[in-house]
């Protein structure tokens, strides 16, 4: 049984993880411990994180694998040997930011094309990287595997099917931005894939930029939009920068790359920011849907898994759901460049000892707390808490049905950008203005964005319209809800509709089922609003100390730290 550790050394979104007899024991994002969000750089802090949560020594670890083959020096440098580890460019608000981003590209474009600068790049990091390694005590040699490749294998080997198609999509990784492949046997067989004028991933992040989000942050914003928008010449205008060949997306990105959003910020300024919402994801859904339905058409299997950043775009895995031809789809729920750490680890695993692909039902990764740590907290605090054996039966069952807001901190942390369960923020979805209370305290975001609904897995049916039985657990697929959806939980059901749900099972997490259940008992309706843990623009709390943090300022009711049920002063 080799013991391995992966990470994604990524310029943003690092991460770490052990895997032991081809099973995740732990991982974590980099971003959760330093809490800022999208770090990016060496993932120090993560690597010492999972060691710790796995129960191993540094001198267990046999092997390292690394989610990138090509890591940039000069990246590297700005990230973890000067500690800048958050990427906040802006071409559209700083002419220098501009000049820094078209420097960049030729310095990218050129590593891909000399061998020279290729092999500075990769003997130079490769140094850093074992230096960096050796100060942790981890001395196992170190193997570098192809960004997608991770990507495709994170879906692939963790989907439980012996043979499905694979495809992956972000912004760009080691040269490539997509990859369509075939997986049977345990193999994957790679038939082809695009490169970075074809990026979907850097042409929603620069329309997202254009109308003025945050690149690698605001997208969400941009889908959730898109459902204010009407179809306008804004839509032909993007459209032309994309079509689909076959197996392959072909874009016109080039020469501009990155900075293509000082592009689009020209090209559509006569045009509302809802319906340049509308068109851009309009384009991405068509290209997507177009790639999936050839894929299926020439390869003649209709189960896919996807991963890559595109697919937390929840509207686009919507539509590839509708797609006539699909029997079956799995998205890995660490799609973005975290989830790289897990396929790189998997892929090694897989070559050294074969892994017994099983579909994965839970992403708790991560820390977790004791009571007696959580109580020797609470004790150097003056605030009111007490000790709740049936914790979930009661905060269900007393608390939010008065529309408290209740911050949820239990079991394992979640792996990935989703609140599962474990460092959940929850209220009751019944009432409209519960969503306006979140988002006016703890999130701070546009009222347009959406929030999510967990519903008890024996319930789905009620309020779920999901004639293929996809399974969603993760909130990483939307789907349409019923009218009883629609009228028992207005705080969680989008204008269209659509809800980003989860399905929660008690086996997989008893007591945040408990908590819907219990809930449902009391008033009729076993949903409830779940969003993740953490204040606007941080990442989600990682330890009980930052928790109790927010509960002081972020305007939570109460907060649940294992069996601890603490109340605000």
């Amino acid at each position: 049984m080799v013991t391995i550790l992966g990470f994604s050394e990524a310029s943003s979104d690092s991460s770490a993880c052990i895997i032991k007899d081809g099973v995740v024991l732990a991982a974590i994002d980099e971003e959760r411990i330093r809490r800022r969000k999208h770090c990016g750089g060496f993932p120090e802090l993560a690597i010492k994180e999972v060691i710790r949560i796995a129960k191993i020594n540094p001198s267990d670890i046999e092997h390292v694998a690394i989610g990138y083959k090509e890591i940039l020096l000069p990246l590297y440098i700005k990230q973890t040997t000067l500690n800048q580890r958050n990427i906040t460019v802006n071409p559209i608000k700083s002419w220098k930011d501009r000049q820094g981003i078209g420097l960049f590209e030729k310095y990218y474009a050129y590593s891909h094309k000399s061998k020279f600068l290729k092999w500075i790049n990769y003997s130079t990091t490769q140094s850093m990287i074992r230096s960096a390694l050796s100060k942790l005590n981890i001395n196992a040699p170190i193997t570098r595997y192809d960004h997608h490749t991770c990507h495709a294998a994170t879906a692939a080997l963790t989907s439980g099917w012996n043979k499905c198609l694979v495809i992956t999509a972000d912004g760009r990784g080691d040269g490539i931005t997509s990859t369509v492949s075939i997986f049977e046997n345990n193999e994957l067989k790679q038939l082809s894939h695009s490169t970075v004028e074809s990026s979907l991933g850097n042409f929603f992040g620069a329309v997202t930029e254009a109308i003025g989000f945050k690149y690698g942050d605001g997208e969400g914003k941009t889908e959730a939009l898109s459902a204010f928008g009407k179809e306008t010449k804004a839509y032909n205008i993007l459209k032309r920068y994309f079509h689909v060949e076959e197996l392959e997306i072909k874009g016109k990105l080039y020469p501009y790359y990155r900075n293509i959003s000082l592009k689009f910020l020209d090209l559509l300024k006569d045009f509302k920011k809802e319906d340049i919402a509308y068109a851009a994801q309009r384009v991405l859904n068509e290209t997507v849907t177009e790639l999936v339905k050839n894929a299926i058409r020439i390869t003649g299997i209709n189960k896919v898994v996807f991963a890559g950043g595109i697919f937390y775009n929840v509207k686009t895995n919507q539509q590839i759901y509708h797609i006539s031809e699909l029997a079956d789809m799995y998205v890995y729920p660490g799609s973005g460049d975290s989830g790289v750490s897990i396929g790189a680890g998997l892929l090694d695993s897989h070559f050294h000892e074969g892994v017994k692909n099983k579909r994965t039902e839970d992403v708790y990764y991560g820390s977790s707390y004791s009571n007696d740590y959580i109580k020797s907290v609470l004790d150097k605090t003056d605030l009111d808490y007490e000790y709740i054996e049936d914790i979930g039966s009661y905060v269900g069952s007393e608390i939010i049905p008065k529309n408290s807001m209740v911050g949820w901190f239990r079991g394992r942390m979640e792996f990935g950008p989703r609140a599962l369960g474990a460092r959940s923020v929850l209220i009751s979805p019944k009432v409209l203005e519960n969503k306006k209370k979140i988002l006016s305290t703890i999130k701070k975001r546009p009222e347009f964005q959406p929030f999510c609904p967990s519903i008890t897995h024996e319930s789905m049916k009620n309020y779920v319209i999901n004639n293929k039985n996809v399974e969603v657990p993760f909130m990483i697929l939307a789907l349409t809800g019923t009218e009883k959806m629609v009228n028992e939980s207005p705080a969680t059901t989008f204008i269209d509709k659509s809800i980003r749900v989860q399905d929660v099972k008690k086996e997989i997490n008893s007591e945040f089922h408990s908590v819907i259940s219990n809930f449902g008992d009391v008033s009729g309706t076993p949903v409830l609003l779940n969003t993740s843990f953490n204040r606007s623009g941080q990442a989600i709390v990682h330890t009980p100390e930052q928790a109790l943090y927010d509960l002081k300022f972020s305007g939570l009711d109460f907060l649940v730290l294992e069996n601890y049920l603490v109340k605000k002063n």
